[in-house]
C-alpha cells in the first residue's frame, strides 16, 4: 500500500514537472541557497526473517513510532527547475517485542536512526509552492534481540539501502520555510542469525525489508 501510494504521487510530481511554468524563475529564488531544518513526523519498519525455525517470526513485529531529525542541504535554479542535494538524520527509537510462550523464545527489534544523503528536484507551483522528488542513499542503525530460554543475545544488522519521496514546500517569511514531505527505505541486506542463541535454527536470519516516515519540515536559510 505504502509503495503504490509513493508511485502514484511520483506519477504526479512527473506530469506537473512536465507542464511549463511561466513564473517559475521568480519564485523558485524563494527555495535556492544553503538551509537547515529540523524535522518531526511518524514512521514504520517492517521485518522479516525469525528464530528457532520461525516460532517467532520478524514479520510480527509492529516496529513504528514518532521521529525527529536534523536536515541540511544546498539547492539551485537551473532552466525551469529546482536541483539540491539534502543530507539528513532521523532519530526513530522504534522498538517492539513479540514472543512464544509455549517454548519461551522472544524476538526483540529496535531501529535508532535513519541517515540519508539525496539528489532533489522540485518545480514552482505557485508564487510560495514547489513539490519536488528525491532520491538517494539510505543507512539505517538497527538491533535484534533474541531470548530462547537462558540464552540472550543483541546484535546489529548492517542496513544500507535506497531512499525515495515526495513532498511540497512553502514559503513561510522571514528566511523560513516549511514542507510536507514522505519518504520510503528500501532495504536489501540480510544477516545469518542460525546460530545466535542456542534455540537458532538452521535458516534463521535478520532482515529490515523496508521503512517509511512523513513529516513536517521547518528549514532556515544560512
Amino acid at each position: 500500500m505504502i509503495v503504490s501510494l509513493f508511485r502514484r504521487c511520483a506519477s504526479v510530481l512527473f506530469f506537473v514537472c512536465l507542464a511549463p511554468a511561466a513564473s517559475a524563475q521568480n519564485s523558485l529564488a524563494q527555495f535556492s541557497g544553503l538551509y537547515w531544518g529540523v524535522s518531526l513526523g511518524w514512521g514504520d519498519a517492517t521485518y522479516s526473517g525469525g528464530v528457532d525455525g520461525g516460532s517467532v517470526s520478524g514479520s510480527d513485529l509492529d516496529v513504528n513510532g514518532p521521529t525527529f531529525g536534523l536536515l541540511g542541504g544546498v539547492a539551485w535554479e537551473r532552466g525551469r527547475g529546482l536541483w539540491g542535494f539534502e543530507w539528513d538524520i532521523t532519530g526513530t527509537d522504534w522498538f517492539d517485542t513479540v514472543s512464544n510462550p509455549g517454548d519461551a523464545t522472544e524476538l526483540s527489534a529496535d531501529v535508532e536512526w535513519i541517515a540519508t544523503i539525496r539528489g532533489r528536484y522540485g518545480r514552482s507551483v505557485s508564487p510560495n509552492w514547489m513539490i519536488y522528488g528525491t532520491a538517494g542513499l539510505a543507512y539505517a542503525d538497527v538491533s535484534w534481540t533474541a531470548i530462547t530460554g537462558d540464552s540472550r543475545r543483541k546484535i546489529g544488522i548492517d542496513t544500507p539501502g535506497l531512499v525515495f519521496g515526495v513532498g511540497a514546500e512553502h514559503v513561510l517569511g522571514n528566511g523560513w520555510n516549511g514542507r510536507v514531505e514522505g519518504q520510503y527505505y528500501r532495504f536489501s541486506n540480510s544477516t545469518d542469525t542460525s546460530n545466535l542463541v542456542s534455540g537458532s535454527a538452521p535458516g534463521d536470519f535478520a532482515k529490515v525489508d523496508d521503512s517509511w516516515t512523513i513529516r513536517l519540515v521547518f528549514l532556515r536559510d544560512f
